[in-house]
């Protein structure tokens, strides 16, 4: 996916929150992780809110996706590989959903600065970075367990 233009940036955001809420619905289904599932059904379910929050999003700047192009973004600094979650163990799901959170939290702080002359986009990635940071905090607790 180019990370090149404002349309691709949002592609990848779009893509990236749905992936993420994917391996929360499966690490909701590994039995070492029930007592954490209404964390994980809180997460995903905000996953599925982002995600349509930046369809919107592009939606509605359509115009800047055709003429704003973007420099500096390079799609593997914010690969991750995810495994099946039922096939894990409970310390490499905890592992693997903050490294999901750290990495998105740097992506869209990144991306804001690179989108900035789309102000509404710019403001919707520095909310979604500062919630990722957020959901960092509230994973804390369960890491150390």
């Amino acid at each position: 996916m180019s990370l090149k233009n404002f349309g691709g940036v949002l592609d990848y955001a779009i893509a990236m929150e749905k992936q993420d809420g994917g391996f929360i619905q499966q690490a909701m289904n590994n039995p070492d992780m029930q007592d954490c599932s209404e964390l994980l059904q809180a997460l995903a379910k905000e996953n599925l809110k982002n995600a349509k929050n930046l369809a919107r999003a592009r939606q509605e700047n359509i115009s800047e996706m055709i003429l704003e192009p973007v420099q500096g973004l390079e799609e593997k600094s914010y690969q991750l590989s995810q495994p099946d979650a039922a096939g894990i163990s409970r310390p490499e799901i905890m592992q693997l959903l903050q490294r999901m959170e750290e990495r998105a939290q740097q992506f869209y702080t990144d991306a804001a600065e690179k989108i900035r002359p789309v102000s509404d986009v710019f403001s919707t990635f520095q909310k979604l970075a500062k919630k990722r940071k957020a959901r960092i905090e509230k994973l804390n607790p369960v890491l150390e367990n």
